[in-house]
């Protein structure tokens, strides 16, 4: 198990929703357990594939949040899907 610091300016929702934030924080504290967030390692940055409500969320909660890191040889085939997924490619 590794530590990151992941950098939420770095996430690629395109906004936040507070409400479902403020949802998994709500089921977080009453013991809920969520899946792994998706992180892309690049350069030594983490870049939040999926799952930044989930990650905003254990941080206001002051928990861990546990994810699977994909690397650099993955970073661009990642990204490419992440942004077919968000309508930036076609």
């Amino acid at each position: 198990m590794h530590l990151i610091l992941i950098d939420p300016s770095l996430c690629v929702t395109h906004k936040t929703n507070h409400e479902k934030v403020q949802k998994y924080y709500e089921s977080l504290i009453k013991g809920a357990n969520f899946p792994p967030i998706e992180v892309l390692k690049k350069d030594n940055k983490y870049i939040v594939k999926d799952g930044n409500h989930r990650t905003m969320a254990h941080l206001k909660a002051n928990e861990m949040v546990w994810a699977y890191v994909f690397d650099e040889k993955d970073f661009e085939e990642s990204v490419w899907l992440l942004g077919k997924r968000l309508g930036k490619f076609k």
